[in-house]
């Protein structure tokens, strides 16, 4: 075997002829180096550095961890309040499955069987994330995986037309998007039954809302100067929007898109708790606050009022003990109960379990089963395209397509004569 020497800077050395000339390899470790001069004996001079340059070359190669760090710190026109979120989605998500891949070995069946896995156990066993998430999630995959090929590890893109599973999926609450597949309309009744459950404090803010379709960002940054309640047909100015930073802080920056910004008529009933509400204050004061004041925090509302307020609505007070907790902030130190009960089902009372973001969504579905053309509906919701409005919604059009049918219905029974053509 040959030698491996020790040089004066801690390396390691292995000397042999190569083209018949004398020359030397040096590593960073004895094992390195020992391995090396095994090679030399077994596969020759040729091979060895072969085997040796072939290794190197390897550990060259990024994971598709790596890979995913340098696409997400890169992503065009994202601030860094995304770009965490995006490197966060891609920890829980693809990290733990293909991760560790090197980027020149990441075929089509790794995906395949990654993404089958995050349908059906990706945030505990049996409970895959959702249809919407899943989308989010491939959109991601699939940056990293262009990244990988414009640097050259890959030819050809492997998650081309990747297809989602066919699973059930399932409901998160915190998957605040625009997904069909996961919203809750509630009806007129619903939405009264927990207004009154809510408590007096935020019932402007819940019917404000249902009554405008507006995201939470946009309505907890709403200023005075925001409001026109003054002219005839009462109308609120979307400017701005609150945003999570990196830091664990907020900033306030313009809406989620485009056409997000917008100008919305309010209904009179809004209008009548907005007056009130704003009376007094300055231009730039903010219209909904907490009870102390300053900017309503969405987890605490949730923690202490929303959730709270859901439950109470749920339950009629022949269902509801005196010393349960669950109806509380603090449904965990509820002694009566191992965890808060199923809705009780009874007359007036709320069966559904609502998001915040569900009040986007009733708005909407109330405005279409009115009758309101899908364009306006788009419009005010502050979508940047109409097919997301249609494909959000389209499911409760049926009135539409009903009308759509009774008009070609209409035609055949028009007289088939064709007017007389005159010069």
């Amino acid at each position: 075997m040959r030698k491996v020497e020790t040089l004066a800077s801690g390396r390691f050395q292995v000397r042999f002829r190569y083209a018949g000339k004398q020359t030397s390899e040096s590593f960073d470790t004895h094992r390195e180096a020992a391995d090396f001069a095994t090679w030399l004996d077994v596969l020759g001079e040729q091979g060895a550095l072969d085997r040796l340059y072939e290794e190197a070359q390897k550990r060259a190669v990024p994971t598709l961890d790596d890979v995913a760090r340098d696409h997400i710190e890169h992503i065009e026109g994202a601030g860094p309040g995304h770009k965490v979120k995006q490197q966060r989605l891609w920890d829980r998500t693809w990290a733990p499955r293909i991760g560790h891949l090197r980027s020149d070995l990441v075929a089509r069946d790794h995906l395949i069987k990654a993404l089958e896995d995050l349908a059906r156990n990706g945030r505990a066993p049996g409970r895959g994330y959702s249809e919407k998430s899943l989308k989010n999630q491939r959109g991601l995959l699939h940056g990293v995986l262009e990244r990988v090929v414009d640097k050259g590890y890959l030819t050809k893109h492997p998650g081309l037309k990747l297809k989602l599973p066919q699973v059930v999926y399932a409901l998160h609450m915190d998957d605040d998007e625009d997904d069909a597949s996961e919203m809750v309309c509630l009806d007129q009744l619903d939405f009264e039954v927990l207004y009154a459950a809510m408590v007096p404090h935020y019932r402007a803010l819940l019917r404000f809302l249902v009554g405008t379709g507006c995201r939470w960002g946009e309505v907890v940054v709403l200023r005075r100067k925001d409001l026109n309640l003054r002219s005839a047909q009462p109308t609120v100015t979307i400017r701005r929007a609150l945003k999570w930073s990196p830091d664990g802080n907020f900033t306030i920056g313009p809406p989620k898109t485009k056409r997000s910004k917008r100008t919305i008529t309010l209904p009179a009933q809004v209008v009548e708790d907005l007056r009130p509400l704003v009376a007094g204050k300055a231009e730039n004061d903010l219209v909904f606050t907490a009870p102390r004041g300053g900017m309503i925090r969405h987890r605490t509302f949730w923690s202490d009022n929303w959730r709270p307020a859901s439950w109470r609505a749920q339950h009629c007070p022949e269902h509801t003990d005196p010393a349960c907790r669950c109806g509380t902030a603090h449904p965990k130190r509820c002694k009566v109960h191992e965890k808060p009960p199923a809705p009780c089902g009874c007359p007036d009372t709320l069966s559904a379990s609502p998001r915040i973001h569900d009040m986007r969504h009733t708005h909407a579905s109330w405005l279409l089963a009115r009758g309101v053309p899908v364009h306006v509906v788009s419009a005010r919701l502050g979508h940047e395209s109409i097919q997301t409005t249609v494909g959000t919604y389209g499911h409760l059009l049926p009135d539409a397509q009903i009308a759509a049918a009774a008009a070609a219905e209409q035609a055949f029974t028009l007289p088939a004569v064709r007017p007389e053509l005159t010069d």
